[in-house]
């Protein structure tokens, strides 16, 4: 087996394996389109007798964890012929991904998966979930006057995307593992994967505050991302899809796991649901502990973390954090005996606790973080607490 990024001539193949894989087709049109975004240098393929065989998509992303901006690998695309499944081509890939990673200075990957006991063997976790919302029109929040304005289009054009951007990035910044899009990201993966409108709410200081993505369609109102930074702007973006209240039954979106629209509105009986949905995974453990924003605190010592990690050997060792006044500072000890680990864990529990899904002291009573009690503590207070969030899918 041959592994290595494909070629131009490669593309078909690469989209007719992708086709298959997960099941739609492409015109000619169509095909031609993809054919043209495709970016050869991100696609990596397994080849036998020069036939690809399997494949993936890497793709490099940012996200944000405490607010700062993070360089992230994303993969995407993951998929494999079925006469040459369980052969070891995507486990190839896995491995290869994590290296080309840590040399791009991805210090983090982020995932969706088919399985995710599948992904959990290659170190990813499960980081993030999101309430899916199915709501009646007669249960919708109550009208209530605001002193901005909401304005509609239908036009999703760059000077769109150079007003709204801004309020995305300030909102999104607030989660941990949303993404800090890029201009083109917004156009081929936000408006032309979801075709709707954008209602913009600017408030009275005439400074958009709020907006929404959305479609109407077979009487429901769905909304493919609401994003406000004030209460204000949030009743603005509500009282808009109410007033549509005569032409639809129900309204659909998706929140952040600890939304709470629920908690006020008069009847919270409506649909709820609780969806898993990516995975993450540390790259390079030291690199990304030097980086990570800790929490600021008074609290001056130190915490030693045992990690393992089959399938990046690099990570495997024990990790010295001490804090003090100017921050904090990572040293890693190779030796499994040359410095005694207050807390042991797998890559990933680790990645889901520092990606913020999981609580040191959750991950102690699941017994997935084990050590003294004291340093899991301290932990505790290092750590801020941020909710995992994601609105976009590759």
């Amino acid at each position: 087996m041959e592994l290595r990024n494909i070629t131009a001539d490669e593309v078909e193949a690469s989209l007719e394996l992708a086709m298959y894989a997960f099941q739609f087709k492409l015109d000619e049109n169509e095909l031609e389109q993809a054919k043209a975004r495709v970016n050869v240098e991100e696609v990596w393929g397994v080849f036998e007798e020069g036939q690809l065989i399997a494949q993936l998509t890497l793709l490099p992303l940012q996200t944000y964890i405490g607010g700062k901006s993070l360089a992230m690998g994303g993969i995407a695309g993951v998929s494999t012929w079925p006469e040459h499944r369980r052969q070891g081509a995507v486990a190839q890939l896995m491995v290869h991904s994590l290296k080309h990673m840590r040399n791009q200075g991805q210090t983090i990957s982020f995932l969706t998966p088919f399985a995710f006991q599948f992904y959990r063997r290659y170190g990813w976790e499960m980081y993030v979930e999101y309430k899916a919302y199915t709501i009646e029109t007669e249960l919708l929040p109550p009208r209530s006057p605001v002193d901005g304005t909401v304005k509609r289009y239908s036009e999703l054009n760059q000077s769109l995307v150079d007003r709204i951007a801004p309020v995305y990035e300030r909102y999104a910044s607030r989660y941990n593992g949303t993404l800090a899009r890029s201009g083109d990201w917004w156009f081929q993966s936000i408006f032309k994967r979801n075709q709707g409108y954008v209602a913009v709410y600017t408030d009275a200081e005439n400074q958009i505050t709020g907006y929404l993505f959305y479609k109407i369609d077979n009487r429901e109102f769905i909304v493919h991302e609401m994003v406000y930074l004030t209460p204000e702007a949030r009743q603005g973006l509500w009282n808009f899809i109410s007033n549509h209240d005569s032409m639809i039954e129900r309204v659909q979106l998706k929140a952040p796991s600890d939304d709470s629209l629920s908690y006020l509105l008069s009847n919270p009986r409506f649909e709820q649901k609780l969806i898993p949905y990516f995975m993450g995974r540390i790259v390079d453990v030291e690199s990304f502990l030097t980086t990570y924003p800790f929490a600021p605190t008074v609290e001056q010592g130190n915490v030693t973390i045992a990690v393992t990690d089959e399938y990046a050997p690099w990570n495997e060792g024990v990790y010295q954090i001490e804090f003090n006044e100017n921050g904090h500072a990572v040293t890693k000890y190779n030796q499994p005996n040359a410095v005694e680990a207050q807390i042991s864990c797998s890559i990933q529990s680790l990645s889901a606790m520092m990606i913020g899904f999981k609580r040191p002291l959750e991950l102690r009573e699941l017994m997935q973080l084990q050590g003294d009690h004291q340093a899991i503590q301290f932990l505790e207070a290092c750590i801020s607490a941020k909710t995992t969030y994601l609105m976009d899918f590759f």
